[in-house]
């Protein structure tokens, strides 16, 4: 696919907001409003971007703009940036948990989260243990044929802990990529 140079940097701007922890993977709002609404209207219907909206635990909520799996290949090539985290002890049961969630951020047709209706097959209080506790974050997606769709991803401390516990690769996407710094 062939875009402006203008396009270009919207999504560079948007893509590099994945690397800021505190953001979770999304370009918040206030920051959209720096570009024109027809610009970023165009980038969405394009499905280069997407409005999302993350859900914590304390009832914080992020609005904002993220790179879909398109725009990430586009931008990157295959893969995205990870995010920097710790890692805390957790029952086996919940890790499991964190797993399939981590499965299902892969898997495009789930826009990068694993659906409320999948996530209603696990025990409520397991997916509440998680959200509350910081693992977990809720997420609404409102795709470029205005369908909307909720469900989870991991969150930075989620994706730590997986990782410490050696189940998912430390940054496999940065191999070999050394442009691409993580910031703090």
């Amino acid at each position: 696919m062939d875009i402006s140079e203008q396009f270009r940097t919207i999504l560079r701007t948007v893509g590099e907001f994945e690397r800021i922890e505190r953001y979770g993977r999304v370009m918040p709002i206030k920051h959209v409003h720096v570009y024109k609404d027809k610009d970023i209207g165009r980038l969405v219907k394009d499905g280069l971007l997407e409005w999302t909206s993350l859900l914590s635990g304390c009832g914080a909520e992020l609005k904002g703009i993220r790179l879909t799996e398109a725009g990430r290949e586009l931008l990157y090539g295959d893969g995205g940036i990870p995010l920097r985290e710790s890692a805390d002890d957790i029952p086996l049961a919940l890790v499991a948990i964190l797993v399939d969630i981590h499965c299902f951020e892969r898997i495009r047709r789930y826009h990068g989260m694993m659906p409320k209706k999948k996530a209603s097959s696990y025990p409520a209080t397991d997916m509440d243990d998680l959200y509350l506790h910081g693992y977990i974050l809720r997420m609404k997606v409102k795709t470029g044929g205005g369908k909307k769709r909720e469900g989870f991803v991991l969150s930075a401390k989620g994706r730590t802990l997986l990782r410490s516990l050696g189940l998912i690769e430390p940054r496999p996407h940065l191999a070999g990529r050394p442009d691409l710094a993580i910031a703090s």
